[in-house]
């Protein structure tokens, strides 16, 4: 994996849905997702070793890459593939409130309220 460019895109990611742009976000974000991997939240092995503490910034960035790109998504009406990705992030990470509330966000635009209810 390259970090700098995952770290880059997620960090341009990031601007671009501040500023109001999910189109480019959900590009920036997913490129930055497809660097890292399957499985977000998770440290690189090979950084973690001989750099711990960057090991840890990054698999927490990835994390909000995964939740920004969702955010972005819904942006963009695709509350199917937000609440696919967000399932997926929660499963691996449960305490993860920012994409809870994503999720609920995600499962009340597909019609399914009372799902988001009781997340």
């Amino acid at each position: 994996m390259d970090a700098l460019r995952f770290e880059q895109r997620a960090a341009a990611g990031r601007d671009r849905l501040r500023s109001g742009d999910p189109d480019a976000a959900a590009v920036l974000l997913g490129e930055a997702v497809d660097l890292w991997g399957d499985r977000p939240g998770a440290e690189p092995a090979v950084i973690a070793p001989v750099a711990p503490a960057a090991a840890i910034r990054l698999a927490h960035v990835s994390v909000e890459a995964v939740a920004g790109l969702a955010e972005a998504e819904l942006a963009l009406g695709r509350a199917d593939a937000a609440a696919s990705r967000l399932t997926a992030l929660l499963a691996e990470r449960p305490v993860q409130e920012r994409a809870a509330a994503l999720l609920m966000d995600a499962l009340a635009a597909q019609g399914r309220q009372a799902e988001a209810l009781a997340r």
